[in-house]
């Protein structure tokens, strides 16, 4: 038996649409304002709305830092069995985001005009942009903390719940648009505050869902503190960064469309921009998926789980990406009328879609680099393709008369070579030690080397459930396991799978990971379904078929359960005893 991907690629799947939808919390908002505003006001307010984006990616940058940060910490906390340090990250983090939040808006009111004339270059445009900005700022800390609900409820596996928050964005922002700039003519204030009391709506929800019965993340008073602000702004570094670099370069993009293609340009530029931005629910929800996950197998040195995560990223994302491709190009002239756009679109749109495949592998690399403790490369990779080769690839294009929107897909195109340089160069470097590290990945395959882990999963068939307890005890006797022990652990392992089987009919796939370290052996067990404890169950039951449970409770010496990111998780760790029965010290 091998480990396979039918488990990992299930809860996958599961998880994939809802984060996709999650990810536009920030991006869908600017494209439905962009679509009204162009209609009732105009290609100059349509502009206007695009000016604004470096100030609703910095907003932006507070709740990912916050929230991106505190998830991955938590997921690796709930790895190692740790929910109370996982919960605590949590409430750092949105006491952090409440806090900074509510020094940000007063800063953005404060500042409001200097602000607008900085974005706008004090053109003609500096007014549309003034209103935009002010209302955003009045409405800025609910879009900063609305992350972290987004974030947990993907640890929490509740896709629906993110499926409904989405919903209550998307539906409330289209009739607060309609309502204020057609009903009331408010103009482009009407329009901010449409998406800023949007997603206030969807942060009550989103928190509300977290409040649960069985959530693990409820809110708790006692744990409220700066505990761990560090480690947080460390892990959301990789997330704040790419948002900083995006504010920054579209900044600076603004500025040389205009000079370059003047106001015609900036309207196609602001399309294009929106329509990059709707596709983050591709490059970013892509790895942010599999990014807890990741983050989960990574605090136990899973390394089989992370490969195959890495492999559904790259078939999903590129099909998904290239049908995203495909209907950019097959829709050009609705998109065309949509922004009621002067010019044809299909070229600056090829060269969009293009760009896109790059960017989906820096994505799914950084997203892996980040969750892997990589945090320089993971920041590294982040910086040359957010910031340093698009701009690049622009300035020269300009300078050289040539065609301008090209620079879109050539800057993503220099990022990947770099970083696959960068990651052959640690790989080699890491060889002449002895845990050298796999290429482009740059995973420590040290325990499989070595047959010190035993990875594999079950369909749980009464004979599956037999040969995987023939495996575990084959893999003892291998690493020296004395052979009465190991017999024990064996059948106790067997009989527990079968009461998961009978107690858990939504268990279509096991994954199983057995270990042998220096002092103790261990066997990890993972299934989808409804929460279900098989230990805590022995203790309410009395029943014979909970013999298997039992014993395995007066062997091991640990043993704990935790569900999260919709998968149970039992963990049994034994003291390692050799073959003549002497404990390994």
């Amino acid at each position: 038996m091998l480990r396979d991907d039918h488990f990992l690629r299930r809860e996958y799947g599961r998880t994939l649409i809802p984060v996709m939808f999650s990810v536009l919390a920030g991006t869908i908002n600017t494209l439905i304002d962009s679509a009204f505003v162009a209609q009732r006001i105009g290609n100059d307010a349509l502009a206007a709305v695009n000016m604004c984006g470096p100030l609703y990616q910095l907003i932006c940058t507070f709740g990912s830092l916050l929230a991106g940060g505190a998830s991955i910490l938590s997921s690796g906390e709930a790895g190692r069995d740790d929910m109370e340090s996982s919960r605590r990250y949590y409430h750092t983090a949105l006491l952090l985001g409440l806090a900074v939040g509510a020094l940000a808006t007063a800063a953005g009111l404060f500042f409001c005009a200097p602000i607008s004339l900085l974005l706008s270059q004090g053109g003609a445009l500096s007014g549309y942009v003034y209103d935009y900005s002010l209302a955003t700022f009045a409405g800025l800390i609910p879009v900063v903390i609305a992350y972290l609900p987004l974030y947990y409820l993907q640890l929490e596996g509740k896709g629906k719940e993110i499926m409904i928050m989405m919903g209550i964005v998307i539906g409330t922002d289209v009739v607060l648009d309609w309502v204020f700039l057609y009903l009331f003519d408010f103009g482009m204030a009407g329009a901010a505050a449409a998406s800023v009391l949007s997603m206030a709506a969807s942060c009550v929800y989103g928190f509300l869902a977290l409040q649960e019965e069985h959530s693990a993340y409820r809110l708790d008073g006692r744990l409220l503190g700066f505990k761990g602000t560090w480690e947080i702004l460390k892990y959301g570094s990789p997330a704040a960064v790419g948002n900083l670099m995006d504010a920054v370069r579209l900044f600076l993009l603004n500025s040389l469309i205009l000079l370059t293609l003047g106001t015609k340009g900036a309207a196609v530029w602001a399309v294009l921009n929106s329509l990059s931005e709707l596709s983050l629910c591709i490059s970013s929800g892509v790895p942010q998926a599999a990014g807890p996950m990741i983050a989960v197998f990574h605090s136990v040195k899973e390394n089989s789980g992370i490969r195959i995560l890495m492999k559904l990223q790259l078939r999903t994302g590129m099909a998904l990406t290239g049908l995203f491709t495909l209907a950019l190009l097959v829709l050009h002239g609705s998109i065309q009328a949509l922004f009621a756009l002067p010019e044809p679109v299909f070229l600056p749109l090829f060269w969009l879609g293009l760009s896109l495949f790059p960017e989906l592998l820096c994505s799914v690399w950084s997203s892996l680099f980040n969750s892997t403790d990589r945090i320089l490369l993971s920041n590294l990779l982040v910086g040359l393709k957010r910031f340093f080769f698009p701009l690049a690839a622009a300035l020269v294009l300009a300078a050289c008369g040539g065609p301008f929107w090209l620079f879109l897909p050539l800057g993503g195109v220099l990022a990947v070579c770099c970083c696959a340089a960068v990651t052959a160069a640690v790989s080699r470097k890491s060889g002449k030690g002895g845990h050298c590290l796999s290429r482009f990945i740059l995973l420590d395959d040290y325990l499989e080397r070595e047959g010190l882990v035993l990875d594999f999963s079950i369909a749980p068939s009464e004979q599956n459930i037999c040969d995987a307890s023939d495996q575990i005890r084959e893999f003892c006797i291998r690493n020296h396991m004395d052979q009465k022990g190991t017999n024990r652990i064996a059948m106790a392992i067997e009989e527990m799978l079968m009461v998961m089987k009978e107690e858990n009919p939504e268990m279509k796939s096991v994954d199983l990971r057995a270990f042998a370290l220096e002092t103790v052996t261990g066997i990890r067990i993972r299934c989808a379904g409804d929460r279900y404890d098989p230990f805590e169950r022995a203790k309410q039951q009395e029943d014979l078929r909970y013999l298997g449970v039992n014993m395995l409770r007066s062997m091991a010496g640990e043993i704990s359960y935790s569900y999260t990111l919709g998968m149970n998780t039992l963990y049994l760790e034994f003291p390692r005893q050799l073959q003549d029965g002497r404990k390994k010290e």
